[in-house]
C-alpha cells in the first residue's frame, strides 16, 4: 500500500487519503448548490445538517474537514475514476487523519500552520489577506518537490463532528 500512497501523492490527486491507520471519514449531505471537489475543505451548513463548500462567511468554528476521493465511472485526465459531489449528494469527509490537497507554488514546512483563503477555498502556508483563516487543528506534513501543486495536510483532531 505504501507505494500506491506515495504514487498518488507525488502525482497530485487531491482528496486522496495519504495514511490510513488514524483516519476518520464521515458522510454528510452537500447542502449547498455548488459541487464539492475532492481535496476541498467543507464547512458545516447553516442548519447543521450537512456541509457546504468554502464561502467568504465561513469561520474555523464551522470547519468540518476535507472532501475525499470517491470512485466514478468517468475517468479524469489522470486516468483515475473520480467525480465531484453535486448538490444533495452525500459527501465523504475526512475529519481526522492525512489527506492530499492542492497547494500551488508553495512549499509546506512539516508541522507548519495551514491557512485557507475563504474567497476561493485555496490552501496556503501563511495568512495573506483578511479573508484568510488558520485551520487550528491542522498542520502540513509534507509537500511534493518543487511546490508543484500538491501537499499533505494532517487534521490532528475533529473540529465539530
Amino acid at each position: 500500500m505504501g507505494g500506491k500512497v506515495l504514487s498518488n501523492f507525488m502525482n497530485c490527486f487531491p482528496g486522496s487519503i495519504s495514511r490510513s491507520a488514524d483516519d476518520i471519514v464521515v458522510s454528510l449531505k452537500n447542502q449547498g448548490t455548488a459541487a464539492i471537489e475532492p481535496g476541498e475543505p467543507v464547512f458545516l451548513s447553516a442548519d447543521g445538517k450537512g456541509v457546504t463548500k468554502t464561502q467568504t462567511d465561513s469561520a474555523f468554528s464551522r470547519f468540518v474537514g476535507i472532501a475525499v476521493r470517491i470512485p466514478s465511472a468517468t475517468p479524469n485526465v489522470y486516468g483515475e475514476d473520480v467525480r465531484k459531489y453535486e448538490a444533495n449528494d452525500p459527501v465523504d469527509v475526512i475529519v481526522r487523519g492525512s489527506v492530499v490537497v492542492k497547494l500551488e507554488n508553495e512549499m509546506a514546512d512539516a508541522g507548519g500552520a495551514v491557512h485557507l483563503t475563504l474567497a476561493d477555498g485555496t490552501f496556503t502556508t501563511e495568512a495573506v489577506t483578511d479573508e484568510t483563516i488558520q485551520l487550528a487543528n491542522c498542520s502540513w506534513r509534507r509537500s511534493a518537490e518543487l511546490g508543484d501543486g500538491c501537499a499533505e495536510v494532517v487534521i490532528r483532531e475533529r473540529n465539530i463532528l
